[in-house]
């Protein structure tokens, strides 16, 4: 075989193989889709990866809660104690906790739901279908709300903590105070009378107009910090929004007079809300004030905050 039939037949072998192997080629070259797949999944790491690192990097005050005896119920003098905030009994929280100086804002919660996958709560609006969004809620400042007690639980077990006892939230609240109010109540609290555009007296409207005069006064809450603290150097206890606790809610549950680290019944129904909210007239915001709701309850006035062990890392 001359030399040019050489180089002829050998390029026709080599042909034939690249044809043999080339459906081999195709099964193994990804496909479009499979790609951008991929590439969406690798976008999602990364941006959860980003997401954890915000969540380590937010900038959460804890306050510390020394130990301590103080009287749970109905304050001393205070008339407007509903029967559930009887009889008032002394309790002892035998161990000093970290609590959040603020309620969990927007800013705070939307981080740590990026970080596990989740889409953050919605805008809140009003209950009426006529009531539009309010803009505000969407700045990070702002107390997070329409968030349930599951979801609220896990964000404080994230940050290595929990949602506080009834009994601690209302130890800390008082802040070493035994009067229905730990200051005056403009001065500590965002309620119905002072988180809208005019101020109002709540206290002479009738039960049936409230809600209606509220919402056309625009009453929403304020971004956290917005008052004076009181002796813990805690924010927002009263008034702002209604806070999660981590007990089942009980009615009689105080006749049993527990005396050291109440953790409330072991079952129920609804779940412990405290402190008021911008809505809530004078009645609704003081310390020993119980209200009570379904724990997979979203509104516009309910949030949380958290509490830890003093020595627990940071996360």
């Amino acid at each position: 075989m001359n030399q040019r039939n050489t180089r002829l037949w050998r390029g026709i072998v080599f042909e034939t193989a690249l044809y043999l192997a080339a459906p081999a080629f195709a099964q193994q070259a990804p496909r479009p889709e499979a790609t951008a797949k991929k590439a969406a999944a690798e976008a999602a790491q990364v941006e959860s990866e980003a997401a954890k690192t915000r969540v380590k990097e937010l900038n959460l005050r804890w306050v510390t809660i020394p130990a301590g005896t103080f009287r749970m119920g109905c304050s001393p003098r205070d008339r407007q104690c509903s029967s559930d905030e009887d009889p008032a009994h002394v309790v002892q929280i035998t161990r000093a906790f970290q609590m959040m100086a603020t309620e969990v804002t927007t800013g705070q919660f939307r981080a740590w739901a990026l970080s596990q996958g989740h889409e953050p709560p919605a805008q809140p609006e009003w209950s009426a279908p006529s009531m539009p969004v309010v803009p505000e809620w969407s700045a990070p400042s702002m107390p997070v709300v329409n968030v349930t007690w599951a979801e609220s639980q896990a964000f404080c077990s994230a940050l290595g903590g929990r949602l506080p006892t009834e009994a601690e939230w209302e130890y800390a609240a008082r802040g070493g105070s035994e009067t229905a109010r730990y200051g005056p109540l403009d001065l500590i609290a965002w309620y119905a009378d002072n988180s809208g555009r005019d101020r109002l007296n709540s206290k002479n409207m009738s039960s049936e107009g409230l809600l209606g005069r509220l919402k056309a006064n625009g009453n929403i809450a304020h971004p956290v910090a917005g008052k004076q603290p009181n002796r813990f150097g805690l924010y927002d206890m009263l008034g702002n929004v209604w806070e999660w606790c981590g007990d089942w809610y009980g009615e009689e549950y105080y006749k049993q007079e527990v005396k050291t680290d109440p953790t409330g019944p072991s079952s129920g129904e609804d779940r412990v809300l405290r402190g008021g909210s911008s809505l809530s007239v004078p009645w609704y915001v003081r310390a020993s004030y119980r209200y009570k709701n379904s724990p997979t309850t979203r509104f516009v006035i309910i949030g949380f905050r958290c509490i830890r062990e003093p020595n627990s890392p940071a996360r």
